[in-house]
């Protein structure tokens, strides 16, 4: 699944569970450090796509969704930081995203 941005508005959705299932949530949620919210918003998603009421997001919409949110934080280091070892992974990582971005084009 595509990940949210965070400048969406949302829609404050109420729902009634069986304790029992209420408790397993709680347990899931604390088990995967995953907040229930995030936890019940990507079970929506999923039944929504399961009854084709949601598009799921192509490989290439996600690959370049991924490269758009990474870019600009591999740039700024490779700018910024002074440090040999920082230096060499902020390489490393610029080198990757070209590399990245090199196969989409490909795809």
């Amino acid at each position: 699944m595509a990940k949210r941005k965070a400048t969406r508005t949302l829609h404050m959705q109420s729902i009634y569970l069986e304790p029992e299932k209420a408790e397993l949530l709680d347990e899931l949620a604390a088990q995967s450090r995953i907040p229930k919210a995030v936890l019940l918003r990507e079970a929506v998603d999923l039944l929504l796509l399961h009854h084709g009421k949601l598009e799921e997001p192509s490989t290439r919409a996600l690959v370049e969704e991924a490269i758009a949110s990474v870019e600009p934080i591999v740039t700024k280091c490779a700018a910024e930081i002074r440090g040999s070892l920082w230096k060499g992974n902020c390489a490393t990582a610029t080198s990757k995203l070209g590399a990245l971005k090199r196969r989409l084009q490909e795809f």
